[in-house]
C-alpha cells in the first residue's frame, strides 16, 4: 500500500518557497493594480470629468463612451499627465500581465529545478499567451 504521505494532494499542500514566491507575485500584482486603479479613480474624482455631463450620461446611457486609451503609448502619455482614464486603464493592464508574469516566472522555476519538460510547456503556455495578448488583441482592435 502506498504512502498517503507520499500523495500528490499531500506534497501540493506542503510548504515550499515555489508556492510563496507564486503567490507573492500573484499578490503584489493585485496589489499594485488596485492601487493604481484607486488613484486613477481619486485623480478623477479631484480633477472632475473634462466634460461635466459626462459623467450622468455614462450613467444614465451605456452608449455614451468616454475616450479610453486603446495603446501602451497613449497610456503611457496619458499617465504622464495623469488622466484619471489613462491611470485606470493602466491598472487594469498591471491586473492583466500580474498572470503573464506568474508564468514567465514559472519557466525559470521550472529550469532551476532542472524540470525540462515543464519548462518547455511553460514556455509554450506562455507564447500562446502573448500571442492572444498582442497579436489575436490587435486583430481585435483594429
Amino acid at each position: 500500500m502506498a504512502d498517503p504521505a507520499s500523495s500528490p494532494a499531500v506534497a501540493l499542500s506542503r510548504h515550499s518557497p515555489i508556492n510563496d514566491l507564486i503567490s507573492i507575485i500573484l499578490r503584489t500584482g493585485v496589489y499594485l493594480a488596485s492601487a493604481v486603479l484607486l488613484v486613477g479613480l481619486a485623480v478623477f474624482f479631484v480633477k472632475g470629468p473634462a466634460d461635466t455631463g459626462l459623467l450622468r450620461s455614462v450613467m444614465r446611457d451605456s452608449q455614451v463612451l468616454p475616450h479610453v486609451p486603446d495603446t501602451l503609448g497613449a497610456v503611457a502619455r496619458g499617465v504622464a499627465i495623469l488622466d484619471p482614464a489613462a491611470l485606470m486603464q493602466l491598472g487594469v493592464l498591471v491586473l492583466v500581465a500580474t498572470p503573464v508574469v506568474r508564468v514567465a516566472a514559472s519557466i525559470f522555476i521550472f529550469l532551476f529545478e532542472t524540470d525540462w519538460l515543464y519548462a518547455v510547456l511553460t514556455c509554450i503556455v506562455l507564447a500562446l499567451l502573448l500571442f492572444s495578448i498582442f497579436f489575436l488583441g490587435a486583430l481585435g482592435h483594429g
